[in-house]
């Protein structure tokens, strides 16, 4: 189980397991510990768990988190519309839970989607904690943005590796996976300083993690060679504030048209073909050409 710093853009904390077959919600209960007061922990519905909530609540910490179906509450409160959202409507509710003896109280944010998800579910609803200065659409809006671990997911496997199939063994599998991670903060830290130079915005929509690790990749070796380790020294020497203003420095000079996200264009709807048992063979050339034509 990964912890991500959406503001950072770094996984912050790991709760490595080598059992597959455990279940997220089984790991939880090292999570909490973590929890700081003021954190604002934003999770799918399957950390929904009342253990997990009370346990953030007590260590006066927030939460923005996917309802699960299974989860016991009761309503203090009728549902009530807030506002019309680009996404939806927004509705809102107070409620309380129950667990081992103590009681929470909370409030239960439902999103009706305009459009469905790619799951065919019409509404979202999500519980928090977070004060009443804190409104209903502004958790929505926190929650929806909730696919940037997803977004961080995608890159350790794609761009950094982070699941090699012949590692059969548990350890090892963890540890390629922990490097991979080690990877993407350190390239985290390079799209901030990147985003200091450039602007937040144009690092964020065009930079390219893959092409930035394909040249880091390309050009270490020789780095090494022309640089050893002795000429790197200086840099450890330094405080916090002079290093990062050398690293916005240097990336001031990246020149991103070179690191740019390729975008893909529209699939072509491709034609359904028929099974003809009278011609049974066919010409792969005369297909591509029906589909170059089309």
């Amino acid at each position: 189980m990964v912890v991500l710093d959406p503001q950072l853009h770094l996984a912050t904390d790991i709760i490595p397991c080598e059992d597959a077959y455990t279940q997220e919600r089984a790991l939880l209960s090292e999570i909490v510990p973590t929890v700081k007061p003021d954190d604002v922990w934003i999770a799918d519905r399957n950390m929904c768990t009342r253990s997990f909530l009370m346990g953030i609540a007590q260590r006066q910490g927030f939460f923005v988190i996917r309802e699960h179906e299974n989860l016991p509450w009761q309503a203090l409160g009728e549902l009530k519309f807030v506002e019309q959202t680009p996404t939806g409507k927004v509705f809102e509710q107070p409620i309380q839970m129950e667990f081992e003896g103590k009681t929470l109280t909370f409030r239960r944010v439902v999103v009706q989607l305009d459009t469905p998800t790619r799951n065919d579910e019409e509404q979202v609803v999500i519980l928090s904690n977070l004060p009443k200065s804190v409104g209903a659409i502004k958790i929505a809006s926190l929650y929806l943005k909730r696919w940037s671990i997803e977004t961080l997911f995608q890159t350790v496997t794609e761009v950094f590796h982070c699941e090699i199939k012949t590692l059969g063994y548990p350890k090892a599998a963890l540890f390629s996976f922990t490097i991979a991670l080690m990877s993407y903060n350190l390239f985290g830290v390079l799209a901030a300083a990147l985003s200091s130079a450039h602007g937040g915005e144009t690092v964020d929509e065009s930079f390219s993690y893959y092409y930035a690790a394909e040249e880091v990749q390309a050009a270490y070796h020789g780095m090494c060679i022309a640089l050893p380790d002795e000429e790197w020294r200086f840099l450890a020497q330094m405080e916090l504030d002079e290093f990062c203003a050398t690293l916005i420095q240097w990336a001031s000079r990246v020149k991103l048209k070179f690191f740019t996200k390729t975008t893909r264009k529209p699939k072509k709807q491709k034609q359904k073909r028929k099974y003809d048992p009278k011609r049974p063979h066919v010409s792969t050339a005369r297909v591509l050409n029906i589909d170059a034509s089309a």
